[in-house]
């Protein structure tokens, strides 16, 4: 059974899951609230960056077919593929799939005929929904109908619907000149986080927190640059950051010591990265 996870003055349906079978944790006291909500790791919580995990050794869940659906976001280093990557080196198979195109949003996705073809391609077992980074900001009403739209169509296709939160920009994008969204990447990620919370109180659909995961990782390690050169898209520590945090709420496995490093990154950040995923989402498994 799923269970509701705690967040810092947020009352939505954020919460833990994991494959078909496998039990399910909250986010849980290991973790340190930020000023923005977030989560970040501690040190003094011990190698895994988890104090309370029961390092349990689970059995290793059936293959699971997964698409993504959403933007340059995804596109960016191949978001799937080191989905895919990280779930072979711990032993589980992950057969994942991209529907993107850049720039593109919730609307977008539901009105073409795409999205419904590949639907109806292959029965998948998780739909993971990413809309466009500013869409809860600057177009809130088109983003939570068609999010719910879209989120009924995965259902009706015999899938699981996930939400992707995206990010806020970084702390020098110019978007913080005027403040519309925010003047610091905190405020522009709470309000990307009521968004998605509010579009998971409408349907059900569960978050998978890459966007809090972002920010406490920029926090812990702020040496780790997360972004491109654009201050916006993910650089390839932000793909990998993503990577491991979609890796570990599919498969509900810590992905310390679990998955290995990839696009060329060392063993010292990746293992940040890896420990900064787990602490939000909490996995339950140690092994596979």
């Amino acid at each position: 059974m799923l269970q509701a996870r705690a967040h810092s003055g947020d009352a939505s349906r954020y919460r833990g899951f994991a494959v078909k079978g496998l039990r399910v944790l909250g986010l849980g006291a290991a973790l340190l609230a930020l000023p923005g909500g977030s989560a970040v790791a501690n040190d003094g919580q011990g190698e895994h960056g988890d104090k309370a995990s029961k390092r349990t050794h689970c059995e290793t869940p059936e293959p699971l077919a997964v698409l993504f659906i959403g933007n340059s976001y995804m596109i960016m280093n191949q978001l799937p593929d080191l989905v895919a990557a990280l779930g072979e080196h711990a032993g589980v198979e992950l057969r994942t799939e991209l529907l993107a195109m850049g720039g593109k949003n919730f609307e977008y996705h539901l009105e073409s005929r795409k999205t419904a073809k590949k639907l109806a391609e292959r029965e998948w077992d998780y739909v993971i929904l990413q809309s466009h980074s500013l869409d809860t900001l600057r177009n809130r009403k088109g983003f939570l109908a068609a999010g719910q739209a879209l989120v009924e169509r995965v259902r009706k296709a015999g899938a699981e619907p996930l939400l992707f939160e995206t990010w806020a920009r970084k702390a020098d994008a110019s978007i913080y000149r005027f403040g519309k969204y925010g003047y610091t990447p905190g405020e522009m990620q709470a309000k990307v986080r009521d968004g998605y919370a509010e579009l998971s109180r409408r349907t059900g659909a569960e978050v998978i927190e890459v966007g809090e995961a972002w920010m406490a990782a920029s926090a812990r390690a702020p040496e780790i640059d997360l972004y491109a050169s654009d201050n916006n898209h993910p650089g390839k520590p932000g793909s990998y950051l993503a990577a491991n945090v979609v890796f570990a709420a599919l498969t509900d496995l810590n992905p310390v010591d679990n998955v290995m490093p990839l696009l060329d990154l060392d063993a010292a950040q990746s293992r940040v990265l890896q420990k900064q995923a787990a602490a939000i989402i909490q996995p339950e498994c140690a092994s596979f």
